[in-house]
């Protein structure tokens, strides 16, 4: 199973994982995080392919692999996957279910403005408590007065599919703290949540 991405130091890697069966039972181990030259299906094929010789692996072993649905990974013509179905032809390639389910729920969204309306809204939340140690402050008394859990807020990642459910959730279970402050400190985005999108939102939820 492989993934690319970029670290904070703007560094491109792809995770490797292999799935395997031992004594019956199936295993999933984490192989390494391979550093890339370059993120055509070219650089990706050359560290992969070195990086399972470094570890004695044989391509030929490999029954399937789960890729995500970028073209260096999936290209038909030059693909990683054509690539490495060169090295075993009875190799399988997976569209990571993951990647799909997620790319579906992105379209689907698209047809909901609400959507990514209250995506900017619960973002310019969390932006407001970044790094402020005042109004994280002032909102964790309020959150205290009124019996709900000291819950910090944070923002939507993009990549990382389950961080919208558990921003939403943190907000929503902070909303009445949260109201309380905004209509002081700032009422435009207090008009926002507590307006025709709360209303919405709660039914929604």
């Amino acid at each position: 199973m492989l993934d690319e991405s970029i670290n904070i130091g703007r560094v491109s890697h792809m995770i490797v994982y292999v799935g395997f069966i031992e004594d019956y039972q199936p295993k999933t181990c984490f192989l390494g995080l391979v550093e890339l030259e370059g993120s055509t299906s070219n650089d990706l094929y050359k560290s992969l392919t070195s990086f399972l010789t470094e570890l004695g692996l044989d391509m030929g072993y490999v029954a399937s692999r789960g890729i995500d649905g970028a073209s260096s990974m999936t290209g038909r013509i030059n693909g990683l996957a054509t690539k490495l179905k060169r090295c075993n032809p009875f190799m399988t390639s997976i569209h990571c279910m993951a990647h799909r389910t997620n790319l579906g729920l992105v379209d689907a969204f698209k047809s909901f403005p609400m959507v990514e309306e209250i995506d900017d809204i619960v973002n310019d939340i969390a932006t407001i408590f970044t790094k402020r140690f005042k109004q994280t402050a002032i909102l964790r008394s309020l959150q205290e007065e009124m019996g709900c859990q000291d819950l910090k807020m944070s923002h939507i990642h993009k990549i990382r599919w389950l961080s919208r459910a558990n921003v939403l959730h943190k907000v929503f279970e902070s909303l009445e703290p949260l109201l309380v402050f905004l209509e002081v400190h700032k009422p435009i985005l207090y008009e926002k949540l507590g307006g025709k999108v709360s209303r919405e939102w709660h039914g929604f939820m």
